[in-house]
């Protein structure tokens, strides 16, 4: 970060700037800007932030929105074809206590090849496909992610006309890979009433085409219009409309060689995570330094655009004092004592063969769903449940054993399934059933799925497919992709199968560590009580409220708010209840009672365990939970504790004191120095439990940066907690602890985690109910429940 010196300004003509930039001014950031022509009051960071632009774009930098600045003409080659890497800066301005402070960060982002050979749409198919162009669905969608939208100038000057810049229309593509113009010899049009192709029109122009086979491309060009005579005499342009009344939108088609890419324009929806990393992941010193290189290039620090307004920046970083907490205990079982868990690299910790609670002990009907496709062999599978079986021995869990499910030996039916990949949920449903009767079993216990690699994300999969199963039936799934097995033998597959494991426990029920503050340690070693001193002082309840916003072109998932609730002592049990959100969710009152609805259900399975809690905490992630703080200390909060008065002769008998706290990632990197020390000698980032709450936090709110964990190589970015409620009298060092606490309580993860485990639970919650939405389950009304299967219900965690 370098420090702004802020400073007495001219008059500034702002009208004129928002006029000629679309920018958001509805900005969270303190201090206004009067226009000396009209008068209107203006965010001062919304002209800070244009005169970054200004600057950025003049010196040798593309504009990629939302602060992100690439490096023009120095582009980083990848294996993907049609593809570059461009290299960059995130910049963002916020008012704090030492000033007005300007974060820049390292960035990458994948970008379409224009740079030598590759200036036109054909040149970009020929380095992807070759001269044949796109043949096959996949080949199709690859296109399309890499035109979907972008910026183009249509060739004209050299054909007797002016070249026009415009834009590819999203609408060139059908579903499941299909063109809507498959070349230029086969699309179309009426011309002097005849039918002629694309490719024969510009042949008889004197331009013929090199490549009449490759796609034509379509271009939005607005609206017809049509000139109408008004009741004055006058005439007057009007849009052009349909029989059913619809507007109608100009439409033309230009043939991929006469379109030239604009440069540094960003590749949506291409996976690139693994070479952007390693380009990223250098140490903190050397990171520093490419900063310090990208401030030095751009010659902000003399930036006339900033002097216009009066700004000026420190030529040095700013140098701010953290607190370092210690970490939390951690506790687990084996063989019925309990034992602190150790590590050797802070933020990480080793736990073989403990848990420290098993929920179930046994799980006796086990089958093995095959949706490989052939992909592993018999021999593999087998060899995965051996080995899984005795993972689970060593932590007291029994599982069947699904190639003898009667348990006498000898041949005989086996609870073994196997569907091709893609199957439906029909299918699934039907050969699982259909094992369980050859083998004279009602159902089973749990079904462990061998699935081809698949991401456990929104699309329809093979894994959605185990999930709206497990949905549907009640019975607990746990997926393993074939490529897991192929790593058999090895010490990988092992940490793989006590995840797994360990999973399984945590599906059930199970506590699998027990995580402390470093406050409520016990003499010798004795087992914990509270999670800390504080929440054990009180009845209190940790909560995370979690918003996800509808697919952006998929109008069937909804948007959707989960909380999830600690409701033991040492906060590691815990309850969750979703709701859907109106389908475009704004930060307003409706989206805000949804969230009351979901705060005051989790409240509900608290008061019942454990009595009506009087200190609630709650740490509010998900879509807009970094935005304007004020308008949503006006709404939520009050949402929550309205739902909470109208429960109260039910489950609260008091007014119910709330602590709201919104989470969310920040710009905001720091670097290690010689006293803060580093988390180990190969990442060389800031430790674990790190907290910033002076210098970088705002004059007067109650904030913080956190890094909570590990990361890999010079990665780690803080998160921002903003305390815009605090009733409970939460004092902020305790706060910040049970903060630090929290990360080391994700069940699946032998390592603390950037957010609270609570936060990412809540997350998951939402992705499993909106994945089994994706695959076929009817998504119910605004602010209903949607709850799982009733029989993965009472402190079970299926979306694990």
């Amino acid at each position: 970060r370098w420090r702004v010196q802020l400073q007495a300004a001219t008059t500034i003509d702002v009208a004129e700037a928002l006029r000629s930039t679309a920018v958001d001014v509805a900005r969270t950031a303190s201090g206004e800007l009067v226009d000396a022509c009209t008068g209107e009051r203006h965010h001062f960071s919304t002209i800070i932030d244009l005169a970054i632009k200004a600057h950025m774009t003049q010196n040798g930098y593309w504009d990629l929105g939302s602060g992100t600045y690439l490096v023009q003409g120095e582009p980083v080659r990848c294996r993907e074809g049609g593809l570059d890497i461009l290299l960059g800066v995130d910049v963002g301005v916020r008012n704090c206590e030492a000033g007005m402070c300007l974060a820049v960060d390292l960035v990458a982002k994948a970008a379409v090849r224009t740079p030598g050979a590759l200036s036109t749409v054909a040149d970009l198919i020929i380095a992807l496909f070759g001269e044949r162009g796109p043949r096959s669905p996949k080949d199709v969608e690859k296109l399309k992610q890499l035109l979907h939208r972008k910026n183009v100038t249509i060739l004209r000057k050299d054909f007797g006309g002016a070249d026009e810049f415009a834009e590819i229309s999203r609408k060139n593509f059908k579903d499941k890979g299909r063109l809507v113009a498959t070349s230029a010899s086969d699309m179309t049009f009426e011309r002097n009433g005849e039918t002629i192709s694309i490719a024969t029109y510009q042949e008889r122009k004197g331009h013929p085409l090199r490549f009449p086979h490759h796609p034509v491309i379509r271009i939005d060009a607005g609206l017809e219009y049509v000139e109408v005579m008004g009741e004055d005499g006058l005439k007057r342009r009007q849009p052009k409309r349909d029989a059913d009344g619809k507007k109608i939108e100009k439409v033309i088609y230009i043939p991929a060689e006469r379109l030239r890419l604009e440069e540094g324009q960003h590749a949506r929806g291409i996976n690139m995570a693994d070479e952007i990393i390693r380009l990223l992941s250098v140490r903190p010193s050397a990171r520093h330094g490419q900063i310090v290189d990208h401030v030095a290039r751009s010659r902000i620090t003399s930036s006339p655009a900033l002097a216009a307004i009066g700004l000026q920046l420190a030529p040095r970083s700013l140098a701010v004092v953290a607190k370092i907490f210690p970490a939390p205990l951690l506790f687990a079982r084996n063989r019925g004592r309990v034992l602190q868990l150790g590590g050797h690299k802070l933020g990480e910790w080793r736990q073989e063969n403990q848990v420290f609670r098993v929920a179930a002990p046994e799980h006796r009907n086990v089958l093995v769903l095959d949706m490989g496709g052939g992909r592993a062999s018999p021999d593999a599978v087998r060899n995965y449940v051996d080995e899984l079986r005795r993972a689970c021995r060593d932590i007291d869990i029994q599982l069947g054993d699904p190639f003898d499910p009667s348990g006498r030996g000898g041949p005989g039916p086996v609870l073994v399934a196997v569907v091709r990949p893609d199957s439906s949920v029909g299918d699934v449903t039907h050969e699982v059933y259909g094992a369980c009767q050859r083998c004279g079993v009602a159902k089973p216990d749990l079904v462990l799925a061998v699935i081809k690699k698949t991401q456990a994300s929104l699309s329809e999969n093979d894994y959605g497919v185990i999930k709206r199963f497990q949905h549907q039936t009640g019975v607990m799934t746990s997926c393993v992709t074939v490529e897991s097995l192929k790593t058999a033998g090895s010490a990988r597959y092992r940490d793989i199968v006590r995840a797994i494991a360990a999973k399984i426990n945590a599906k059930f029920g199970g506590v699998n560590r027990a995580v402390v503050s470093a406050e409520s340690a016990r003499p010798n070693g004795e087992p914990p009580v509270d999670f800390h001193p504080w929440t054990g002082a009180a009845p209190t309840a940790l909560v995370a409220v979690h918003v996800t916003l509808a697919g952006a072109y998929d109008s069937a998932i909804p948007s959707m708010v989960t909380a999830a609730c600690t409701v033991d002592k040492l906060m590691s049990q815990f309850r969750f209840a979703s709701r859907v959100a109106p389908l475009d969710a704004r930060l307003d009152e409706h989206l805000a009672d949804v969230i009351g609805l979901a705060v005051c259900d989790v409240l509900s399975q608290f008061a019942e365990i454990n009595g009506p809690p009087q200190l609630v905490v709650a740490f509010r992630t998900g879509a807009f939970a970094g935005e304007d703080h004020r308008r949503m200390l006006e709404l939520e909060p009050a949402a929550i504790k309205r739902r909470i008065r109208e429960k109260a002769s039910a489950h609260f008998d008091g007014e119910v004191h709330l602590t709201y706290c919104p989470m969310t990632k920040s710009r905001v990197r720091v670097f290690p120095s010689r006293e803060s020390g580093t988390d180990n000698d190969r990442s060389m980032n800031v430790p674990p439990s790190l907290f910033v709450d002076s210098g970088l936090t705002h004059p007067t709110a109650h904030e913080f940066f956190v890094n909570t964990y590990a990361g890999i190589q010079g990665c780690n970015n803080l998160q921002h907690c903003r305390v815009i409620l605090n009733e409970a009298q939460c004092p902020p060092d305790v706060l910040m602890s049970i903060v630090a606490a929290l990360a080391y309580a994700y069940p699946k993860a032998n390592r603390a985690v950037k957010l609270p485990a609570l936060s990412y639970m809540a997350s998951l919650v939402c992705d499993a109910k909106r994945l089994v939405i994706k695959n076929g389950e009817e998504a119910p009304g605004v602010g209903d429940d949607f709850p799982f299967h009733p029989a993965l219900l009472d402190g079970k965690l299926p979306f694990m």
